[in-house]
């Protein structure tokens, strides 16, 4: 899972849902704003109400990311054997060229740069072919990616309509630290997240439609 939720965390640096703050007046009209060096006013009060998730552990554990790590995966083994292909064809060619100069089976010097021509167009054939691979192999994961984020931030942002929390913040054990250095374990509503969006997800088993 740990390439995923790399993959991940890069592209859902901070999930925040809202902010706000509030501030009372109860001085009978005194301006309660600190002008000059005042002090403010004493029904001054500010107070944030905040919950954190571990989004390791959603990845881990919300079918869809898992889903998708199994897809991501996948496709780098496909990328990989298609690649390894390739080289075995190139180095094939190779070494029927240099078996033919070490038998001198080379009647002419044009068949001999005839077959070295022909490497050559082979060789840069085949590097195309393999950057198209990986540029298709990273953007499908990118999407895939996208995809599991979107969920992630859809459901928090229809969680939080009940719950009303002024903001959701998120914590990466694997990297160690998140969008703070430490939270309050009793403001861990990761497993409700979990379980609200498998939930959501329901049993679907067929994988989102990328290009």
């Amino acid at each position: 899972m740990k390439k995923l939720s790399y993959i991940l965390l890069a592209m859902l640096a901070f999930v925040a849902v809202s902010c706000g703050s509030g501030s009372a007046d109860k001085s009978g009209g005194a301006d309660s704003t600190a002008v000059g060096g005042a002090k403010l006013g004493d029904a001054f009060e500010t107070s944030i109400n905040i919950r954190y998730v571990s989004m390791d552990t959603i990845y881990a554990h919300y079918r869809l990311a898992q889903q998708v790590d199994s897809a991501i995966n996948a496709d780098l083994l496909k990328a990989q054997k298609q690649t390894s292909q390739y080289e075995n064809q190139i180095n094939s060619m190779r070494s029927k060229i240099e078996q033919n100069v070490q038998q001198n089976s080379y009647l002419t010097q044009q068949s001999y740069e005839k077959d070295v021509q022909d490497f050559q167009n082979m060789g840069n054939s085949l590097s195309q072919k393999v950057q198209q691979i990986e540029i298709q192999t990273r953007n499908r994961a990118a999407s895939l990616t996208n995809v599991v984020n979107d969920s992630i931030r859809n459901f928090i942002a229809d969680y939080n309509k009940d719950k009303k929390y002024d903001a959701i913040l998120y914590y990466s054990p694997a990297v160690g630290m998140g969008s703070a250095l430490y939270f309050n374990p009793q403001l861990d509503i990761t497993n409700e997240i979990v379980n609200g969006l498998n939930a959501r997800y329901g049993s679907k088993t067929a994988m989102p439609t990328v290009k």
